[in-house]
């Protein structure tokens, strides 16, 4: 694996040739905004990455396990396509404020946990909820799900801040 570059290993058992090819991360702006017009984005693609201010995926339907878990400076996704995530997918991304995922059906466990600066949401197409979720979400004061049918545990422990409003219609 080389520095910066997270490598995806391929092996072909016809040959029994061992092939490595660059994961399709691409790298932000000079200002933090990250375009990524992949339909799929891979777990832990971009974990950790300080250097990321701001996410577009104007063509991924799916989020990997931790793909931005740990972006520390990530202030806003904008994601319209994405119809579900992996766990712990913004995971510690402490300034993490708006997240816009219309077509979002699932939470998954930890997915937005210790999102410390997250405030109001809106999920209209949210129809489960998992463990952990939105725990430590200390800021958190307003959400609203228009079909959710199940939550999970501790899916908002640790929210310290009382709820002004939560909405399930």
């Amino acid at each position: 694996m080389s520095t910066g570059n997270k490598m995806i290993a391929l092996v072909l058992f016809a040959s029994l040739m061992l092939l490595c090819l660059p994961a399709l991360a691409v790298e932000p702006d000079g200002a933090g905004v990250l375009v990524d017009t992949s339909t799929y984005i891979y777990a832990e693609t971009y974990k950790g990455r300080t250097d990321i201010t701001s996410v577009s995926l104007p063509n991924a339907t799916y989020i990997g396990a931790s793909a931005f878990q740990g972006c520390t400076e990530l202030v806003s996704v904008e994601a319209p396509n994405v119809t579900g995530m992996g766990v712990s997918t913004f995971g510690g991304c402490v300034k993490l404020e708006v997240a816009t995922m219309t077509n979002l059906t699932s939470i998954s466990q930890a997915a937005f946990s210790a999102c410390e600066k997250l405030s109001t949401m809106s999920f209209p197409n949210i129809t489960s909820i998992g463990n952990s979720a939105f725990s430590g979400c200390d800021s958190l004061v307003s959400i609203t799900f228009d079909k959710v049918t199940s939550i999970e545990y501790y899916a908002f422990q640790g929210c310290d801040n009382q709820f002004g409003e939560c909405k399930f219609t």
